[in-house]
C-alpha cells in the first residue's frame, strides 16, 4: 500500500502507494552427455502515485526496480574430472522517468567469465576467469548511487584470475 523512499533534493522520507510487477525465469537443458545450456530472464517494473490520487504516474527509481537481466551459460563435462563453463552476464539499460531518490539512468553492459573445474585427489580445484573480455563498465549499484557525486561511482574491476582449491568433507 505504502512505500518508502528519499526525496532526490531534500532527502524527506517520502511515503505514498506503489506497484511492483515482474517476471522470473530460467531454463537449463543437457543437450548431450557432456553439453549443458541454460541462462535466466529478470524483469521488473513499478510505479508510483506521488500525489496520493490514485494515478500510478511515476517511475520507480534504479534503487527500487533494476534493469533487465539476462544470464546464459554454456557448459561442457570434458572428461570424467573436468568441467568447463562460459556465462554471460547482461544488465539492461533504464532510464526512469522519476524524481526521487535514486531516479537515474542505467546503462547496459555485458560480461562474460570462464570458469574450469578439476577434481584432483580428494578435492576441487578451480581456475576462474571474471570479467573475460575486460570490459569497463559501472556496475548497477554504482550507477545508482552515482548520481550524488564522482565519490559513489566506481568502476567495475577489470579482468581476474583466480585459482582456488577447495575439500568437501
Amino acid at each position: 500500500e505504502l512505500g518508502t523512499t528519499f526525496d532526490r533534493s531534500s532527502l524527506d522520507i517520502v511515503r505514498n502507494p506503489k506497484r511492483i510487477f515482474g517476471l522470473e525465469g530460467s531454463i537449463d537443458a543437457e543437450v548431450s552427455s557432456d553439453w549443458q545450456v541454460g541462462g535466466t530472464l529478470t524483469w521488473l517494473g513499478g510505479s508510483q502515485d506521488r500525489n496520493n490520487d490514485d494515478e500510478f504516474d511515476q517511475d520507480l527509481p534504479l534503487t527500487e526496480i533494476p534493469p533487465v537481466k539476462l544470464t546464459a551459460y554454456v557448459e561442457n563435462q570434458t572428461t570424467s574430472n573436468w568441467r568447463n563453463r562460459l556465462q554471460l552476464l547482461y544488465s539492461g539499460r533504464r532510464d526512469p522517468d522519476c524524481t526521487n531518490f535514486g531516479c537515474t539512468d542505467a546503462s547496459s553492459y555485458i560480461t562474460f567469465d570462464f570458469i574450469s573445474s578439476l577434481d584432483v585427489g580428494t578435492g576441487t580445484l578451480q581456475l576462474t576467469v571474471e570479467n573475460l573480455f575486460n570490459e569497463e563498465y559501472f556496475p548497477l549499484v554504482s550507477q545508482a548511487f552515482g548520481a550524488f557525486g564522482p565519490r559513489n561511482r566506481a568502476q567495475a574491476r577489470g579482468t581476474r584470475l583466480s585459482i582456488n582449491y577447495s575439500i568437501s568433507w
